[in-house]
């Protein structure tokens, strides 16, 4: 997750607490749409989103 977050930006849907996201560098959402809007905004309408259900059991890794 390191490296992910030093390449791109993570947003988290999770019951955890901000403040551990937060110190994982992930930006917390209690919802999907909260954090699908939040990404679009940020990185613009054409940006690619991927959604990892179950994050806490996958780590994807970049090619």
């Amino acid at each position: 997750m390191a490296e992910i977050a030093v390449k791109g930006e993570m947003w988290g849907v999770t019951d955890l607490d901000d403040e551990t996201l937060q110190k994982a560098f992930i930006k917390p959402y209690k919802n999907l749409q909260q954090a699908f809007d939040a990404a679009r905004e940020a990185k613009g309408p054409q940006a690619r989103v991927l959604i990892i259900m179950n994050g806490s059991m996958s780590i994807p890794m970049l090619q």
